[in-house]
């Protein structure tokens, strides 16, 4: 049984419709300057993409490839990785391909060359 006990406005960020002039209004010329920076040091690895996974086929691969990033990370350090605890890693794997079968799961992935930089697992 799912039962959602809140709703939350998040911000998203969609690059195909945000262009320079965008950001130049609206993000401050620090920030600008940082994100131009990130950007150039990811594109040294190869082009740098934003991919994003909507169909089963995609996100299962997808779901994998954070679960690694996650374990690799300070949550996997911490022992608070989904893949460290066999019962999480059950538990995401049965939310995501269920509610991957719906179209309700968007993955999402920044890559540098064939690495992934970035993912993010998002319900909708």
């Amino acid at each position: 049984t799912w039962r959602a006990l809140g709703q939350r406005m998040v911000p998203a960020l969609f690059p195909e419709i945000v262009s320079d002039e965008y950001l130049t209004e609206h993000w401050s010329a620090s920030r600008r300057k940082t994100f131009r920076r990130s950007r150039n040091k990811l594109a040294a690895y190869g082009p740098v993409e934003l991919k994003l996974h909507q169909n089963p086929e995609s996100v299962i691969p997808a779901l994998d490839t954070f679960l690694r990033l996650e374990a690799d990370s300070w949550k996997g350090e911490e022992g608070t990785a989904l893949l460290s605890k066999q019962s999480d890693e059950l538990f995401i794997r049965e939310v995501v391909e269920g509610l991957a079968a719906h179209g309700n799961v968007l993955m999402s992935e920044l890559t540098a060359g064939d690495n992934v930089a970035a993912s993010a697992l998002n319900f909708m």
